[in-house]
């Protein structure tokens, strides 16, 4: 919408001159004149080319600044959405990292308890030992003895 107004505004400027209109005249008069002090008198084209040119500078500057106004924020929203990405991107990251450190927690712990359930045996290796041992040392003595006879 600015910028048809833009449009318009400078094809209102640019028209006077083209179809013929009155051209504006600006005369300095000096006092003393038919006007009671010196100055520059302007007749009604100047006048209103003057205050056209003042809104159409009025115009152009309030579209060049929304037109900057626009590019940083659309600047600052790709950023804004580049950094939510680099966040979403983090939080994925870290989901997966958590979820496979606790997968391999629950595996160490399940070798760890399947491991000290195979080693409950101890006992039955105690007695296997003590048993052979102790068979042993009698065999030894009976050997022995039997030897010295």
């Amino acid at each position: 919408m600015k910028y048809v107004i833009f449009f318009i505004m400078s094809c209102f400027v640019y028209s006077n001159s083209v179809y013929g209109q009155e051209t504006a005249q600006i005369v300095t008069i000096k006092k003393g004149d038919l006007a009671p002090f010196s100055g520059t008198l302007l007749n009604a084209a100047a006048a209103a080319t003057m205050i056209a040119e003042k809104e159409f500078d009025k115009k152009r500057c309030d579209l060049d600044k929304e037109y900057e106004l626009l590019k940083m924020r659309t600047t600052s929203d790709r950023d804004i959405g580049n950094i939510k990405i680099e966040l979403d991107t983090a939080n994925k990251k870290y989901t997966v990292i958590t979820t496979l450190k606790d997968e391999e927690i629950k595996r160490l712990t399940d070798v760890a308890v399947t491991a000290e359930k195979k080693s409950n045996n101890y006992i039955w290796w105690a007695i296997s030992g003590a048993t052979i041992g102790i068979v042993a040392s009698i065999g030894i003595f009976f050997a022995a003895s039997y030897g010295s006879k």
